[in-house]
């Protein structure tokens, strides 16, 4: 088709100093609230390969205060500052985007470079539409049966039992903090 392009990018190498990824979002428990950066020293290959154990921090997207540091002994990689910095370039690059994004980053000296965003896959859809109240969500993927719950298993919340089992479902449940006994506020099918 005429209306049909592709394109090749090209770009020049960045010798880093340090360089790593930053998710937007935390890809393994789903917290949009929160960012993830990890840190190893020179290339980023030696991360996204696996032959490097990175520096982890995760920060506040909102405040990004850092919440959490590396466990490893030695230095830092990443002062308070340049975490602040990548925090606002990824969270510019996620509302650019309109969605929460993994990226990948170089560091020379004092100069912060972005090589690459994407969207992050593995989080779940967020309902549409506007929360039944204020507080808190739990929002769980009610495909469970991989992870245990089967039938007659009831979920729970807190101090709270949730009766469905994951068979019943096939969406998203949201519990909402303010839920009377705690019981679903919203089931979302497909």
């Amino acid at each position: 088709s005429a209306g049909i392009a592709v394109a090749v990018v090209v770009q020049q190498m960045v010798p880093a100093d340090v360089a790593g990824v930053l998710f937007t979002a935390d890809p393994i428990i789903g917290r949009r609230d929160r960012l993830v950066v990890e840190a190893v020293r020179g290339l980023g290959d030696a991360l996204v390969s696996g032959r490097a154990s990175p520096q982890r921090w995760v920060l506040d997207a909102g405040t990004r205060a850092v919440l959490h540091g590396p466990d490893a002994a030695g230095p830092e990689l990443l002062n308070g500052e340049r975490l602040r910095e990548l925090a606002g370039l990824g969270l510019r690059a996620a509302a650019l985007f309109g969605s929460p994004q993994d990226l990948e980053w170089a560091t020379i000296g004092d100069r912060c470079w972005l090589l690459q965003s994407r969207p992050i896959t593995t989080l779940f859809p967020l309902p549409s539409g506007q929360p039944a109240g204020p507080g808190p969500r739990v929002y769980i993927p009610l495909t469970l049966a991989a992870f245990g719950l089967s039938g007659g298993t009831a979920l729970t919340v807190g101090n709270n039992a949730v009766g469905a089992s994951a068979g019943e479902f096939n969406g998203i449940l949201q519990l909402n903090s303010g839920s009377v006994n705690g019981i679903a506020d919203t089931i979302l099918t497909n």
